[in-house]
């Protein structure tokens, strides 16, 4: 075991001297050894096995972040397809026995289409912050993305944001699919799946998909590939 040697002020060690003659610690270093233990467990996580602040590593990695992707990858299934002249959107909504259909694909009052997969009310933070943009372009999208994503990536007094999202959106009769990973990266793509499933499905989706399907056919693909959730949502753009 290591030794630290540390020069303390006559007031703590007389309060050191005292708290021993109590007979609950041996010896003043065990009383140290104790509380700067208890301290350090209070500001760091390190015991626990993950890490409490949005802080780059050594390596170049932000744990947090790492985490808050995780999550994502845990949501329910939700696909996304872009077609010849809409985008269509399916979710796996089945519900406890007990329970109600959730709306897991939101139209947002600006003209989007967002579903996502982890956390549900980090999902609708994301929607409800992207109502406050004007979107007349898809840059004016992306700079949004980037904005609320930002401090959640980078801020060390907010956590990263643990979901995953799907946008669908429609500029200049153009239709745009959005992939948003947890720290806010972004892409435009053809197609994609989140959740559950997501390497099996994107495989079996990149084999049914073909450029500029109808709407009818991207549907059919969306039910055939969650064929296996007891209640789907489909919404379109």
């Amino acid at each position: 075991m290591s030794e630290i040697r540390m020069v303390v002020p006559d007031e703590l060690n007389k309060f050191l001297e005292s708290q021993v003659r109590t007979g609950t610690f041996s010896s003043k270093a065990e009383l140290a050894r104790a509380a700067l233990t208890e301290y350090l467990e209070s500001i760091s996580t390190v015991s626990g096995g993950y890490d409490e602040e949005t802080v780059f590593s050594p390596e170049g990695r932000i744990y947090q972040m790492e985490y808050a992707r995780e999550a994502g990858y845990r949501g329910k299934t939700v696909i996304g397809i872009e077609g010849k002249e809409e985008i269509v959107m399916a979710a796996d909504v089945t519900s406890p026995e007990l329970g109600y259909e959730i709306e897991k694909i939101i139209s947002t009052d600006n003209g989007l289409l967002v579903s996502g997969s982890g956390l549900s009310l980090d999902m609708l933070k994301v929607v409800k912050e992207l109502e406050n943009y004007e979107l007349n372009r898809y840059k004016d999208l992306k700079y949004a993305l980037t904005e609320i994503f930002h401090d959640h990536s980078l801020s060390r007094e907010l956590r990263p944001l643990g979901t995953m999202l799907l946008i669908g959106a429609k500029f200049d009769d153009e239709t745009y699919l959005v992939e948003v990973d947890s720290s806010g990266a972004h892409r435009r793509m053809k197609a994609g799946v989140l959740g559950n499933g997501k390497d099996g499905l994107e495989e079996e989706l990149s084999e049914k998909y073909e450029e500029e399907m109808d709407g009818e056919k991207c549907e059919d693909i969306c039910k055939d590939l969650l064929e296996r959730s007891e209640s789907i949502q489909i919404k379109k753009i």
